[in-house]
């Protein structure tokens, strides 16, 4: 088998075992359930991934790149056209006035909130945590709203974390 054929193999496995994971939690973490959903034998899923142990820890891997992906992305966005975050700030002060462009915020900020849960949920990397808890405490200013719930949250998810 060509390393090619190999890694589009593990590639489909991965992501066969993402959507088992997604549709029935850990345990549609199965050899034979994973190789149905990509095609395959359980026992090429077997060869690949000895343990579910192994799958599960290069699912991890899989979606820890793809954030790291993302997130470059955006940062190279940001850093081509500053004016990004500027410009959101401005709509976000327009929504309070303007019911469409409110609606518009809105739905913005469920995406971006729903992002930063994710990735927090599941980012290996404390420092890079704790810029994003930066990112988010600053943010809070322009949507006062909900900022004091925001700020308190973060306040009590800081100080169980400093009592463990």
């Amino acid at each position: 088998m060509s390393s090619r054929s190999h890694r589009r193999e593990r590639r489909s496995i991965v992501l066969a075992a993402m959507d088992a994971i997604a549709a029935q939690g850990i345990a549609g973490l199965d050899a034979a359930a994973v190789g149905r959903e990509a095609g395959l034998p359980a026992a090429i899923v077997r060869r690949h991934f000895p343990s579910t142990d192994r799958l599960a820890a290069e699912v991890l891997d899989h979606i820890v790149g793809e954030l790291h992906v993302e997130l470059t992305a955006l940062a190279h966005l940001l850093t081509e056209r500053p004016t990004l975050l500027l410009v959101f700030a401005e709509l976000e002060l327009r929504g309070r006035r303007d019911p469409l462009v409110r609606a518009a915020v809105e739905r913005a900020n469920r995406r971006w909130r729903a992002a930063v849960r994710s990735l927090l949920a599941s980012h290996p990397d404390p420092d890079v945590a704790a810029a994003v808890l930066v990112a988010v405490v600053k943010g809070a200013s322009t949507d006062p709203a909900n900022a004091a719930q925001v700020l308190t949250r973060l306040a009590l998810l800081l100080e169980s974390e400093t009592k463990d």
